[in-house]
C-alpha cells in the first residue's frame, strides 16, 4: 500500500460535519460570505484529492505537536471546545477552537508559506470564536521545524454584520433548496 492511499483513505473515511438546514459551521463562513458554496454542496459528501489530503494531514500533524508541548509543560487547556452560537430562532453557527485556554483562544493553520498578516479567508472563523467564546483569539500559523507566527484577531463588528446577514441569506437559500429537492423526490 502506498503513502498516498493512506493519506486518502483517512481523509475521506473521517466523519463530516452534520448537514441540515439552520445548523452552520464556522469553518464554512468564509465560502458562504463570498458564495463559494451552494446548498446542492452544502450537503454533498465531501471528497479530498491528494493535495487536501496532504494538507490536512500536515496541519493535525503540527497541531497534535503543540498540544503534546503543552502537555509536557503541564499548561491547562481545552481541546477543541465547541460552541452553539444562536444567530435567531432558525439559525445557530457551530464554533470549534482549536485551543481554549482560560483567557484566550488560538486557532493553529498551518500554511505553505509563512503569512505576515492573517489571510482574509481565515478572519469570518476567528470573529466567530471571539463571539461564541467571548475571549481574546490568536492565530498562530506553524511551519516545519516549529517555526511560527502568531497574531491577535481584532473584533469586527463589521464583518460580524456580514457573517449574520450571509448566513441568513444562505439559510434562506438552504430552505428553497429543500424544499425545492422534497417536491422533486416525490415525482
Amino acid at each position: 500500500m502506498k503513502i498516498e492511499d493512506l493519506l486518502l483513505g483517512y481523509t475521506n473515511s473521517r466523519e463530516p460535519h452534520e448537514r441540515k438546514p439552520g445548523r452552520y459551521w464556522a469553518t464554512d463562513l468564509w465560502a458562504i460570505i463570498h458564495n463559494r458554496i451552494t446548498p446542492e454542496e452544502f450537503f454533498a459528501p465531501k471528497e479530498y484529492d491528494l493535495t487536501a489530503s496532504r494538507n490536512i494531514v500536515e496541519g493535525e500533524v503540527r497541531e497534535l505537536a503543540l498540544k503534546s508541548l503543552l502537555d509536557a509543560n503541564g499548561i491547562e487547556y481545552n481541546y477543541q471546545p465547541k460552541k452553539e452560537l444562536k444567530i435567531d430562532d432558525e439559525i445557530t453557527l457551530v464554533v470549534v477552537a482549536d485551543f481554549e485556554f482560560k483567557d484566550l483562544i488560538v486557532e493553529c493553520k498551518s500554511p505553505q508559506a509563512m503569512k505576515k498578516l492573517p489571510k482574509s479567508y481565515h478572519l469570518p472563523q476567528l470573529e466567530a470564536q471571539f463571539r461564541a467564546f467571548e475571549k481574546d483569539v490568536y492565530i498562530i500559523y506553524l511551519k516545519e521545524r516549529f517555526d511560527y507566527r502568531i497574531y491577535k484577531y481584532d473584533k469586527n463588528d463589521k464583518l460580524w454584520k456580514q457573517i449574520v446577514s450571509s448566513l441568513k441569506k444562505f439559510h434562506q437559500d438552504i430552505l428553497k433548496y429543500v424544499k425545492q429537492k422534497e417536491t422533486t423526490d416525490k415525482i
